[in-house]
C-alpha cells in the first residue's frame, strides 16, 4: 500500500499525548518504503493542519492538468 501512496495521513494527532506511540519512527519506517512520501499530521482541533491536507489536494491537482 504505501509503495503507490503519494501521501499519509496521520490522524488523531489531538489524541497523540495519551498514547505511547513515535509519530517520527513512523515516518522514518514510511520512509523507507516509499523515500518521497508526503506525510502530514492532523489535528481536528487545528484548522491549519485540516488546510495541509487541502492545500496537498489541491497542489497535486493542478499538477495533473
Amino acid at each position: 500500500m504505501f509503495r503507490q501512496a503519494d501521501l499519509i495521513l496521520i490522524t488523531k494527532m489531538d489524541l497523540i499525548e495519551h498514547f505511547d506511540y513515535d509519530v517520527e519512527h513512523e515516518k522514518k519506517e514510511a520512509r523507507k518504503i516509499k523515500p518521497g512520501v508526503d506525510i502530514l499530521e492532523v489535528n481536528i482541533k487545528d484548522k491549519s493542519s485540516i488546510q495541509n491536507v487541502i492545500d496537498w489536494i489541491e497542489f497535486k491537482r493542478k499538477m495533473r492538468v
